[in-house]
C-alpha cells in the first residue's frame, strides 16, 4: 500500500472552485492508477442507530460538544462543509457529508473533512477504501488523472439505472451534470448494458442446474466486458467470486481457480487488504484450492 505523507497530499491536490459545484479537489500533478490520493482518519463519529439510554433530542447537543473540542483548524474544516438537509447544523453536516463505516461491528457515520471536499460524479476517477485496521478512509485513483482535473467519488451506488441515479441525488441536494445524467445517448447506453447484467444473472439463476463450462465462460465474457465498458470494475469481485463458485460447481477448477484469483486480486485493491469481503475472497481461494 503507498505512503502519503501530509506534504505530498498538498502537492497532489489542491482546493478549488468548481463551475457549477462549489468547492473541489483539483489534482495539481498527474497521478496514477492506484496511487493513494488522499488517507484520513475521522475527526467525527455518530452513532448510526443511537445509543441506548440516550434521547435522540441530546444528539445535537453532544455532536456540538464534541466539535468544539476539536482543535480550532478542525473546527474551521467542518464548519466549512455544506449542509443539505437542514435541521441541527451539525447533525446536517454529518448527513450531507459522511461515510458509514463499521467499528467492532457497530456502524457510524464517520466524517472526514478533506474527503468530503470530493464532488460526485457517477463515473468518478476515485473510489474510496476504508480500513478497520487503521481506522483510515484512502481516496485511490481508478483511473489515471490528468493535472488539472477535478476529483470525483460517486455518492451512490454505481449500479443504478439513471432514473434511479437522479431520484437519489436529488435527496442530497443537487443535480448531477456527469455525462451520464447529461447525455440522454450516454444514458440510455448505460441503463441497456446495465439491464443486460440483470439479464445475464436472471439467466444464470433460471439455468443454474444445466450451465457448463462454456456457456459459463460466454456468460461471464459479457458480463465482464459490461464492467470494463462502464467502468464498473470495482464490482469486478463479486462477480468474479460468482462465476469461480458456477466453474467449481461443474467441475472446471482451473476455471474456478482462476477466477477466485481475479477476485481476491480485485477485492483487496478495491476494498483493502484487511476488509471482510477480501476475507471471503480468500476463503474463496482455499475452496478452489488454490491456496
Amino acid at each position: 500500500m503507498e505512503k502519503v505523507a501530509p506534504a505530498e497530499l498538498e502537492r497532489r491536490v489542491s482546493v478549488q472552485e468548481i463551475p457549477g459545484k462549489g468547492k473541489g479537489l483539483v489534482a495539481n500533478s498527474h497521478i496514477r492508477k492506484g496511487d493513494v490520493i488522499l488517507k484520513e482518519t475521522p475527526v467525527l463519529l455518530g452513532f448510526v442507530d443511537g445509543v441506548q439510554g440516550i434521547r435522540r433530542q441530546l444528539n445535537p447537543l453532544l455532536l456540538k460538544t464534541a466539535v468544539r473540542g476539536l482543535p480550532k483548524r478542525q473546527q474551521n474544516r467542518i464548519d466549512d462543509l455544506a449542509v443539505t438537509t437542514g435541521g441541527e447544523y451539525y447533525e446536517d453536516v454529518l448527513r450531507t457529508n459522511s461515510f458509514t463505516i463499521e467499528i467492532d461491528n457497530t456502524k457510524f457515520s464517520a466524517l472526514f473533512p478533506d474527503i468530503a471536499r470530493i464532488n460526485h460524479d457517477c463515473t468518478p476517477n476515485t473510489f474510496t477504501r476504508y480500513s478497520q485496521s487503521t481506522l483510515q478512509m484512502e481516496v485511490v485513483a481508478h483511473r489515471a488523472i490528468q493535472q488539472g482535473e477535478e476529483i470525483t467519488i460517486t455518492y451512490i451506488p454505481q449500479s443504478l439505472s439513471t432514473g434511479d441515479r437522479k431520484a437519489l441525488i436529488s435527496q442530497r441536494g443537487f443535480n448531477c451534470t456527469c455525462r451520464l445524467c447529461s447525455s440522454d445517448i450516454d444514458g440510455q447506453t448505460s441503463d441497456r448494458n446495465r439491464a443486460d447484467i440483470r439479464s445475464i444473472l436472471d439467466e444464470i439463476r433460471d439455468h443454474r442446474d444445466s450451465l457448463t463450462p462454456s456457456l459459463i465462460r460466454k456468460l461471464s465474457q459479457r458480463l465482464l466486458q459490461i464492467l470494463n465498458d462502464e467502468s464498473l470494475q470495482i464490482q469486478g469481485g463479486e462477480y468474479y467470486s460468482l462465476f469461480a463458485d458456477l466453474y467449481l460447481s461443474v467441475g472446471a477448477a482451473e476455471d474456478a481457480r482462476d477466477m477466485a484469483w481475479k477476485a481476491l486480486e480485485s477485492r483487496v485493491f478495491y476494498n483493502g487488504a484487511d476488509s471482510e469481503r477480501a476475507k471471503k475472497a480468500r476463503d474463496m481461494m482455499k475452496r478452489v484450492g488454490a491456496f
